[in-house]
C-alpha cells in the first residue's frame, strides 16, 4: 500500500496501540486512544481481544484489529504481540509515518504530522533514551551492561555492542517509524521471535519488545536510528521533576506489571480529560435513562458517565458529596438532583427513577462502565418484554467474573454474610454446604440493572428502609413474588468493585452488616437475626486475639 500524506498537506500518521488480556490494559488503552483523538488528527489502530474489545466506543478515526489470546502465554507474550499489532497497522494504513504508543502513555498537547517527520529527520526509527531509574543508583553504564548481558546475548550474540558513547538504552513506550523503516524492522523481528523459545527468558530476565528495538537501534541498523527529545516520552521512572511542563507524551510505565486503577485515573488527568468532556447532543432520541447515585464518587464518575452518555440520558442523584462529583456530572451534561443529606442508595435511586422521561431505566454504579452492546441488548429485550429486570455479568480489575443474577438467600447464606467481615474462614465453610442458596428465586446485582420505567415503578422501587446494600436482594424478592422475570444479558461490563464512593473499608463493612441484620430480622425473625449477629461477633472476637500473635514462618 502506497504511503500518503494527511489532510492539508500534513504527513499522514497512524497510531498503533495494543490492549490484550486484562481489563487494566483495556482501560489504559482507552485513555491512550482518547488522547490521540483529542490532540491530533491521526488514525488509531487498536489491537484488542475478546476481553478488551467491548471497552472501546466506536469512532470514525478508530479501527479495531482483533487478535485471539495465544494458547500458551508467558510474561513477554503480550508485549511481543506489539509486532503483530504494528504489522496489522502497516497493512491497514497507507500512512507515511507510524507511532507505536504504549497503553500507559498519553498525549498531553497537540501533535501533528510535521512534528513527527521533523523528529525522525532522515532516520527510520526514533525513541527516547532512558538514562537512569529514579530512586536507584542505576545509570547508563549499568543499563548498557544489562543490554549486553541479556538483550544482545539472547537476540543477536554474534553482533558487537556499541561503545558507551554511542549506546542508547532506548525505551519502547513511544516509538516513531518511517513506513519503510517499520517494514524493515518487522521483517527482522518477527521471524526472529518465531524461531526463539516462546518463553523468551534469558537467565532471570524476560526479553520483550523493547529488547528487540534496542538491538535494532544499537547493533542491527544504528545508522537509521535517532534519539527523541525527552518531550516525546516523559516518564516518571527516569525523568526528574515529573511531570514537567512542555511534555508531548506522559508515560506512566510500570515495568511490565500492567496499569493499576490509579494509573488509569492519572492518565485521564494527564491528557486533560476534563477539557475534552462534551455533553450529549440535545434533541437526540433516548430510550434509556442512566440513574447514577453519587457520594464522593469523583474518582470514577467521569469515566462512568463518559461510557454511558452516547446511549441515553444521564441522571445523577448526588447524596451531598463534598468532592467534585456534582461538577463532573454537570460537565457531562447530566441532570443533577442534589440531596441536602446522604439519603442512601435506595432512596436516591428512586428519586432518579421518578425523574426519568424515557421508557427504560438503568441503575448504574459510578464504578461501572456500560458498553454499546449491553445497552442495545437490554433495550431490545425490554422492547419485547417490558415486565422484566435485566442484568449483565461483571468483570473486575483482576479479571474475576461475577454473575449479575444471584441465587436467593437462605438462613445459612445470610449467616455466612454476617460472619464474613468478622471471620472469613468460617463464612467460607458455611458457603461450602450444598443448601446455601434458595433456587426458588434470584436477585439482580445492583451495580447495573436495566428495567422498564413503568415495570420498576410497579414493583414499588427500591426498599428505602435499606440505607445501602441488600436493597437489590429485596428487589429480587419483590419481583419473584409478583411474577416479574429476572434475566441475564449475554454481555459483560467492567465493575471496579467498591470504588464507587469514598467510604472507608470499616465503614463499608458496617453498612453491609447493618443491611444484612435488617434483612435477617425481616425475613427470618429477630431471634434469628440476633443469634446470627451474636455468632458473628463472637467469631470476630475469638479471631482478633489469635491474629495479634506473630506467625511462625518455616524455612
Amino acid at each position: 500500500m502506497a504511503a500518503s500524506d494527511g489532510s492539508a498537506g500534513e504527513p499522514k500518521v497512524a497510531v498503533s496501540i495494543l490492549a490484550l488480556g486484562r481489563v487494566g490494559y483495556g482501560l489504559a488503552a482507552c485513555e491512550a486512544a482518547a488522547s490521540v483523538l483529542q490532540h491530533t488528527d491521526f488514525d488509531v489502530f487498536l489491537t484488542c481481544d475478546e476481553v478488551t474489545t467491548p471497552l472501546f466506543a466506536p469512532h470514525d478515526r478508530v479501527r479495531l484489529l482483533s487478535r485471539h489470546a495465544p494458547a500458551v502465554s508467558f510474561r513477554p507474550t503480550n508485549f511481543l504481540a506489539k509486532f503483530e499489532a504494528l504489522a496489522g497497522c502497516l497493512d491497514a494504513s497507507d500512512a507515511a509515518f507510524f507511532l507505536q504508543l504504549d497503553a500507559d502513555a498519553v498525549l498531553t498537547r497537540s501533535v501533528d504530522g510535521a512534528m513527527v517527520a521533523e523528529a525522525l529527520g532522515d532516520a527510520d526509527v526514533a525513541m527516547a533514551e532512558q538514562t537512569s531509574i529514579i530512586g536507584s543508583t542505576i545509570g547508563r553504564a549499568e543499563l548498557r551492561r544489562h543490554y549486553v548481558d541479556h538483550a544482545l546475548a539472547f537476540l543477536a550474540p554474534d553482533l558487537e555492542a556499541p561503545p558507551p558513547e554511542r549506546f542508547c538504552f532506548a525505551n519502547s513506550g513511544v516509538v516513531l517509524f518511517r513506513r519503510d523503516g517499520l517494514k524493515a524492522f518487522l521483517d527482522w523481528a518477527r521471524p526472529l521471535a518465531a524461531r526463539l523459545p516462546a518463553e523468551h527468558r534469558h537467565g532471570e530476565h524476560w526479553i520483550a519488545d523493547q529488547d528487540y528495538l534496542q538491538v535494532w537501534a544499537n547493533a542491527v541498523n544504528p545508522s537509521r536510528f535517532v534519539r527523541l527529545p525527552w518531550q516525546w516520552n516523559h516518564c516518571e521512572h527516569w525523568d526528574d521533576g515529573f511531570p514537567r511542563a512542555g511534555a508531548l507524551i506522559a508515560h506512566l510505565s510500570n515495568f511490565m506489571n500492567g496499569p493499576t486503577p490509579e494509573t488509569v485515573q492519572r492518565l485521564r488527568a494527564s491528557r486533560d480529560a476534563d477539557a475534552a468532556a462534551e455533553p450529549r447532543p440535545s434533541g437526540s432520541a433516548s430510550r434509556t435513562s442512566f440513574v447514577v447515585v453519587s457520594f464522593n464518587s469523583a474518582g470514577w464518575l467521569d469515566m462512568c458517565l463518559e461510557a454511558a452518555a452516547p446511549h441515553g440520558d444521564l441522571i445523577v442523584v448526588d447524596n451531598a458529596s463534598s468532592d467534585g462529583s456534582v461538577a463532573i456530572a454537570r460537565r457531562r451534561g447530566a441532570t443533577v438532583l442534589r440531596n441536602d443529606t446522604n439519603l442512601g442508595f435506595a432512596a436516591a435511586a428512586n428519586i432518579g427513577a421518578k425523574a426519568a422521561q424515557t421508557p427504560f431505566v438503568c441503575f448504574l454504579n459510578p464504578d461501572c462502565l456500560v458498553t454499546s452492546s449491553v445497552v442495545e441488548a437490554a433495550e431490545a429485550a425490554l422492547a419485547r418484554q417490558p415486565n422484566q429486570l435485566l442484568v449483565p455479568d461483571f468483570v473486575d480489575w483482576s479479571g474475576r467474573r461475577e454473575s449479575g443474577l444471584q441465587p436467593g438467600y437462605t438462613r445459612l447464606k445470610i449467616l455466612a454474610d454476617l460472619i464474613e467481615t468478622r471471620s472469613p474462614k468460617h463464612a467460607r465453610r458455611i458457603r461450602s454446604t450444598s443448601r446455601i442458596d434458595d433456587a426458588a428465586w434470584r436477585w439482580p446485582l445492583g451495580a447495573c440493572i436495566f428495567a422498564s420505567r413503568d415495570g420498576f415503578r410497579s414493583l414499588g422501587g427500591f426498599d428505602e428502609s435499606y440505607f445501602c446494600y441488600m436493597e437489590d436482594v429485596e428487589l429480587g424478592r419483590a419481583a419473584s413474588a409478583r411474577g416479574v422475570a429476572l434475566n441475564s444479558l449475554p454481555h459483560v461490563i467492567v465493575h471496579l468493585g467498591q470504588h464507587g464512593a469514598e467510604i472507608s473499608g470499616a465503614g463499608r463493612k458496617a453498612l453491609m452488616n447493618e443491611a444484612r441484620f435488617r434483612y435477617a430480622a425481616r425475613h427470618h425473625g429477630r431471634t434469628f437475626a440476633w443469634f446470627a449477629e451474636a455468632t458473628a461477633r463472637l467469631l470476630g472476637f475469638l479471631r482478633k486475639p489469635l491474629g495479634g500473635f506473630p506467625r511462625q514462618v518455616r524455612g
